[in-house]
């Protein structure tokens, strides 16, 4: 790999996909990372494209593909018009590096917002999970594997909220009392926000252009939403 995560190559590791420039997206899986040599390839600055996920000496580097990329952004922005049009305070964290290191862990997810702690979040440039609260809601668009282990990562930093793009669903999980995700069919930060119909746009994705599937999400929420959250 022609990065700075040479440093790590000398760990043992998995390889979904070889190639990082070939646009197609892929992971590697590397063994033994300290939490420091994480954190040192987390912050440089030839790293910011790629996605990380650290649990406890297992670093897992994503690089996402043009359709995951696609997907998370356009969940991203249903959101947006959704919240836009009911006038809803919204706080987006996008992409944010999640991290604590008396977890050990640190992941991004596609997409997260603070919604219920919005009042406190909204102002604030820097975050410390050692004393904030962890988002609200947290978006997953998995293309081409599955989020696996990565929940028990959402559990670990108390995330209550998250939706998963898996096999053409739009899937909905809520942090249940045991420390474990469990299906719901309704959002908890938008509890009116139709699921079935943001299926639908993102399931076109690529059949029609973003901006008419923006568009008609916004005309349906116009003519079928009074009120809401």
């Amino acid at each position: 790999m022609a990065t700075d995560l040479e440093t790590a190559a000398t760990a043992p590791a998995e390889m979904d996909a070889p190639d990082m420039e070939s646009g197609s997206g892929g992971s590697v899986v590397l063994h033994g990372v300290s939490w420091k040599l994480y954190r040192r390839l987390r912050k440089m600055r030839a790293n910011y494209h790629i996605r990380m996920t650290y649990d406890r000496g297992e670093l897992e580097i994503m690089w996402p593909s043009p359709l995951h990329e696609g997907i998370a952004s356009l969940l991203g922005r249903l959101i947006g018009v959704w919240t836009l049009e009911l006038r809803l305070p919204l706080r987006s964290c996008r992409m944010m590096t999640i991290r604590r290191a008396a977890l050990k862990r640190g992941f991004e997810p596609d997409n997260c917002y603070y919604v219920q702690h919005e009042p406190q979040m909204w102002d604030k440039k820097k975050v410390n999970f050692k004393t904030d609260p962890p988002p609200d809601l947290a978006i997953e668009a998995e293309v081409s594997r599955k989020l696996g282990k990565k929940t028990e990562i959402y559990a670990a930093f108390r995330v209550p909220e998250l939706w998963c793009w898996s096999g053409n669903t739009l899937k909905v999980f809520e942090l249940a009392k045991q420390g474990e995700y469990v299906a719901r069919e309704t959002s908890i930060c938008f509890p009116t926000f139709p699921i079935a119909k943001a299926e639908d746009i993102v399931r076109r994705l690529g059949a029609e252009h973003e901006t008419t599937l923006i568009c008609s999400f916004q005309d349906w929420v116009r003519a079928n939403v009074q009120h809401g959250g």
